[in-house]
């Protein structure tokens, strides 16, 4: 009986030890849980204000880029008017010419 006892209190001592470290596995375990559930959270939170800002993004560009269209569409008008304003003033110069040629004479060199 003495000997029965004496491994008991030697089994006890040699499995204190194991259960304190499985306890502490245990907590770690618990930690770690925790820990990944924090940082699937942010990955959330994250990814969440990501696409906030993409949408915001691609709307001011929207915006910008009806704004250059308006602008391109503006600019192509002015084109269009110069190019005409120069063909007009060319046909009023042939036609100050003509007239200028037939006060003056054929023989008349304009420049």
């Amino acid at each position: 009986m003495h000997k029965l006892r004496e491994q008991l209190q030697l089994l006890t001592k040699a499995s204190n030890p194991l259960g304190k470290f499985l306890e502490a596995i245990h907590n770690d375990i618990d930690s770690m849980t925790r820990e990944l559930e924090t940082w699937r959270s942010e990955a959330r939170n994250q990814a969440l204000a990501a696409a906030e800002a993409q949408r915001q993004t691609e709307e001011s560009v929207q915006t910008v880029q009806v704004q250059l269209q308006s602008i391109e569409d503006a600019i192509g008008d002015q084109i269009l008017k110069t190019n005409r304003l120069q063909q007009a003033i060319l046909a009023n110069d042939r036609a100050i010419e003509g007239m200028i040629r037939m006060v003056v004479g054929p023989e008349v060199v304009l420049s």
